[in-house]
């Protein structure tokens, strides 16, 4: 059967939400598109990447991310609420402003990188990425709200959050989360199981070429950078906290803490939410925009805290997703976290 024509209400979406301006430090709203047909069970969120709107990148994805077989996502999963949100503008380091006035181009980002330097250079890098968090923690957090008012419930979803998905994506701060919660490395053992310590920083990175693991939109990395680090103190404190926890629940209470969410008491048989949560990673090996090194550092590191990750390496594919192989892959994902897939 051939496949239907894409709905026409995202384009209609796109115009109107496009030619409402949106002040800098506002996130822009965000692009939904409404269940196709039958009950709504699950809501898939993609983020923008860094210099695009949810629009910009949303209505590319809805009109060519096709499978193999030619169907869209809309149609494959009828019972799905696609969400494209996008991030707000905020300066860009790594940019220049023009006009003189410094402080770099405004542009639509998650968080700054800015540029990985020694003392307060990178105290202020590292900040920069807090704050960019922290904001789309709460950003989250009200997108949530919404859409639990728009389904007459109050709080999240009793079954939580089925699945993550990150197309050339970059997991900030797993080199430190890496080395407070396996000071041996996680190379003996780990994913991949080749020896070679892939969550290690500066010129170790380059060691882990395996794409044979088990086994969005994502803010541009600067390539050939070295990892952000903290200070020798809060290294010192990670690690002893560290050895104080399972690393699991370390990785728990330290991603609660650069994103200012509130303590929570994990019992120590308990296992953390983010561990119960299966991962999709896809990567193009010659992505020059993220490095694959990234895209392994963070299944590696995901993998020996004990999540289900699953991985594909594009030989030869750059930055953004692979039609139709990376789709093909994203929707077996997707069926494989139990949502509904139309025969």
């Amino acid at each position: 059967m051939a496949d239907a024509p894409p709905p026409a209400a995202p384009r209609h979406a796109s115009l109107q939400q496009a030619s409402t301006p949106y002040p800098k430090h506002a996130y822009p709203r965000p692009l939904t598109i409404p269940p196709r047909s039958g009950t709504h069970t699950h809501t898939l969120i993609l983020l923008a990447p860094r210099l695009a709107t949810s629009d910009a990148f949303g209505i590319p994805f809805l009109t060519r991310a096709s499978t193999s077989a030619r169907l869209l996502l809309p149609r494959l999963f009828p019972r799905l609420k696609l969400v494209f949100a996008g991030a707000r503008k905020r300066r860009a380091s790594r940019l220049g402003g023009g006009g003189g006035g410094g402080g770099g181009a405004w542009v639509n980002q998650w968080f700054d990188v800015g540029e990985a330097g020694e003392g307060e250079a990178e105290a202020e890098a590292e900040e920069g990425m807090f704050e960019g968090l922290r904001e789309a923690v709460r950003a989250g957090d009200m997108q949530e709200e919404g859409e639990a008012a728009a389904e007459g419930r109050q709080g999240p979803p009793e079954d939580g959050l089925a699945g993550f998905v990150g197309l050339s994506a970059w997991m900030p701060f797993a080199g430190l989360i890496a080395e407070s919660c396996f000071p041996q490395g996680i190379g003996e053992g780990g994913a991949g199981g080749d020896g070679n310590e892939s969550a290690t920083r500066g010129g170790e990175r380059n060691k882990h070429t395996d794409d044979t693991a088990a086994g969005g939109s994502a803010d541009e990395s600067p390539s050939g950078r070295r990892e952000l680090s903290a200070s020798p103190q809060t290294q010192f404190h990670a690690q002893t906290r560290a050895q104080a926890i399972p690393p699991s629940h370390h990785a728990f209470h330290f991603a609660r803490d650069i994103t200012c969410l509130d303590p929570v008491d994990l019992p120590a048989n308990a296992t953390p939410p983010f561990v119960r949560t299966p991962v999709f990673f896809g990567h193009g090996t010659d992505d020059a925009v993220v490095p694959v090194w990234y895209g392994q550092q963070a299944r590696d590191v995901l993998t020996r805290l004990g999540c289900d990750v699953s991985w594909t390496a594009y030989e030869g594919f750059g930055q953004g997703y692979k039609v139709p192989d990376e789709i093909d892959d994203l929707a077996d994902f997707l069926e494989k976290v139990g949502v509904y897939r139309a025969t």
